[in-house]
């Protein structure tokens, strides 16, 4: 343990990148998630399907208000209009006239349609609002994994860094050596080889940093090469068993509200569609003025209050509500089936981050005992008494031990985070 609380600082002090992250300017987490959710244009575009479904529920609620409609026309008939009482005739209509009027309807009673046009616009909202947490969870998921990314793969350049700049100087001894006739050739050959092999891996590890630094940037809605400046995350571990994260996502678990308010959506558009068969009462009032010299009255206002009443539509409305239910029976079998694999990816995230525990432990482990190692195999060696492959295999080992240990630990960071955003907690 003492080894590792060495080598965290050792980093520090190798890597500017390290360096960097100290500065006021650093960027946490939680700073990459505001940013993202303020800049990605799938979060703007879901924000205006919300503004759009609060519209809709203005807008069912505006059938509740009159309607007035107006209208205006000029009339030619081929023979003006004639009254025939007996064997007297009279012309009651002019040849040509014009008309203009205007009406207002009421609806006082539509069988439940606008109250329920008015919930399933409600619920429209509710919906909307579920598909905007929904996407602000996977957008924080895919910042999360990309953050880690970035971290994981600094500390690796640092580790590749670390062998580069071990073989370098193991390099000079072999040199060293080889004049004093103490080794062979193929000694130097051989760590030639390996530094080559270690360049390699540091220019690898350098542009997987590189790729990871333009993924976050174009999560964030920024140029791809901004300059990325980052603060390591907090490493707190989370506490709960198996069964409260899954009955927390049960819960929370924004799909499964979402079916549920489709649920409601069908019923709202059921209780439409048996208004269609009830009774509708509306008041009208209105005036019509159509210029006709032979009629006392050319202007005439009136009032009706009528009932209108579809006594039978060839069976449309009983299929349209078999056909709904249908959808809604489907619905049951989806919530079914989304409980279960939610419930499944509690569970993963909760196995992996009990795992990524274990490793971290066992790696911590490793990684003192090839840096003891390393140093026991290069003293003998130094003194004869090991062999060059030997200490090229114990570098090795060392990058290896101290890939794990990191990889590791961010591994359990990304564990947790992927723990809270399958309880919807994220």
């Amino acid at each position: 343990m003492r080894f590792i609380k060495r080598l965290l600082i050792a980093t520090l002090v190798i890597s500017p990148l390290l360096t960097n992250a100290s500065l006021a300017g650093a960027e946490n987490l939680q700073q990459s998630w505001d940013i993202a959710l303020k800049h990605n244009p799938m979060i703007l575009a879901s924000a205006k399907q919300v503004e759009a479904a609060q519209i809709g529920i203005e807008g069912a609620k505006t059938q509740r208000m009159p309607s007035v409609t107006g209208n205006v026309g000029y009339t030619w008939f081929d023979n003006p209009q004639v009254s025939i009482a007996g064997a007297a005739q009279m012309q009651v209509s002019e040849k040509r006239m014009y008309s203009f009027g205007a009406n207002m309807s009421l609806p006082i009673y539509t069988g439940g349609y606008i109250s329920s046009s008015v919930k399933n616009a409600e619920v429209g909202l509710r919906i909307a609002e579920n598909d905007k947490e929904s996407l602000v969870n996977t957008i924080k998921l895919r910042v999360a994994e990309s953050y880690i990314n970035i971290l994981r793969t600094r500390r690796l350049m640092i580790v590749a860094g670390t062998r580069l700049n071990s073989l370098r100087s193991h390099h000079k001894n072999v040199e060293q050596l080889l004049e004093q006739g103490m080794v062979a050739k193929s000694d130097l050959l051989s760590v030639q080889a390996s530094l080559a092999d270690a360049k390699q891996s540091l220019l690898q590890a350098k542009n997987a940093n590189e790729l990871a630094r333009s993924q976050y940037n174009y999560l964030l809605g920024r140029d791809l090469v901004h300059k990325v400046v980052l603060e390591d995350l907090d490493h707190t571990e989370i506490s709960g068993s198996l069964a409260s994260f899954i009955k927390q996502a049960q819960q929370n678990r924004t799909e499964l509200i979402k079916i549920q308010n489709q649920k409601q959506s069908l019923v709202a558009n059921i209780d439409m569609v048996r208004s269609a068969i009830k009774p509708n009462i509306a008041f009208n009032t209105g005036y019509k003025y159509q210029e006709n010299s032979y009629t006392k009255y050319e202007g005439q206002w009136s009032a009706t209050i009528g009932v209108q009443w579809k006594l039978f539509d060839g069976g449309q409305s009983g299929k349209k509500k078999s056909e709904l239910l249908r959808h809604k029976s489907a619905l049951d079998d989806q919530e079914n089936d989304l409980k279960n694999r939610i419930t499944l990816e509690v569970r993963s995230a909760w196995l992996k981050m009990n795992e990524t525990k274990l490793r971290i432990a066992v790696v911590e482990e490793a990684v003192s005992q090839s840096e003891e190692s390393l140093r026991n195999i290069k003293a003998k060696y130094a003194a004869g008494m090991s062999t060059h492959s030997e200490v090229l295999d114990a570098e090795a080992l060392r990058e290896l031990s101290s890939s794990n240990y990191y990889n590791a630990r961010y591994d359990a960071a990304l564990a947790r985070i992927e723990l809270k955003h399958a309880v919807g907690a994220l």
